[in-house]
């Protein structure tokens, strides 16, 4: 009976601890392709966001090795939060906190 109250509680708290809600994203766009201009502020991968008219460079993503950040295929759907990090000549760079792939 012991062992049944032990395993049991177990089970109630690991599936409590693993019933974490989502993170929130605030921003929704599209990933776009690597930037291919000649010029030097270009490069990186384009962010084309949702909610505004203009895009964005992007130099990685949090948690993913540059090899993969490379890899990826494009266009690619994704919700995101971010900082801003610099403009270079009319380029806006923004820094993704976090984010998820759609």
């Amino acid at each position: 009976m012991k062992r049944f109250i032990l395993l049991a509680a177990v089970l109630f708290f690991g599936f409590i601890a693993c019933n974490k809600p989502g993170e929130e994203f605030t921003n929704a766009g599209e990933l776009t392709g690597w930037d291919s201009g000649f010029c030097p502020c270009c490069g990186n991968v384009i962010l084309r966001a949702d909610n505004t008219s203009g895009d964005y460079r992007v130099e990685s993503l949090p948690g993913m090795t540059q090899q993969d950040f490379q890899a990826l295929t494009f266009p690619k759907r994704i919700r995101y939060n971010f900082q801003n990090d610099r403009t270079c000549g009319g380029i806006q760079y923004i820094k993704v906190t976090s984010y998820q792939f759609q």
